[in-house]
């Protein structure tokens, strides 16, 4: 099983999208490919690593098999887990938009709050959330 730890080390005012943000899309790369992966900051792009700790413990051959887990402030962070459809995504924070909007497959846990449209048009998947 490979888990991919995000650990945020600068907060923005305005939300980072994390469409990008999949074990299906992330599952098979490097550390370096991870932290390189784009995020969207308004209509910015921006390397992952600018916001987050990246760092990856184990190895999998499938997407199924690859969990990320986030910590920090993540209440300006959205659409975390959007379109997902296997893997698993840990949130440690009050989450903002969309999280699991038209997901799939996979599971996710937020262990906080969420805002408005969560789960929105899931079709499949766990969407757990631990606070409101």
């Amino acid at each position: 099983m490979k888990v991919i730890n995000l650990v945020m080390t600068k907060k923005s005012s305005i939300s980072l999208e994390f469409d990008n943000i999949l074990p299906e899309l992330l599952f098979d790369k490097s550390l370096r490919q991870i932290k390189e992966t784009i995020i969207y900051r308004g209509n910015k792009e921006e390397p992952l690593s600018h916001y987050f700790d990246v760092s990856i413990e184990g190895e999998c051959t499938e997407a199924k098999d690859c969990t990320i887990i986030i910590d920090g402030d993540l209440f300006r962070v959205k659409r975390i887990g959007f379109a997902m459809t296997c893997g698993k995504i840990i949130a440690n924070s009050d989450v903002d938009f969309h999280v699991g909007a038209c997901m799939s497959g996979g599971h996710i846990i937020v262990n906080g709050d969420a805002e408005s449209y969560a789960g929105r048009e899931m079709t499949g998947g766990l969407l757990e959330i631990k606070g409101s």
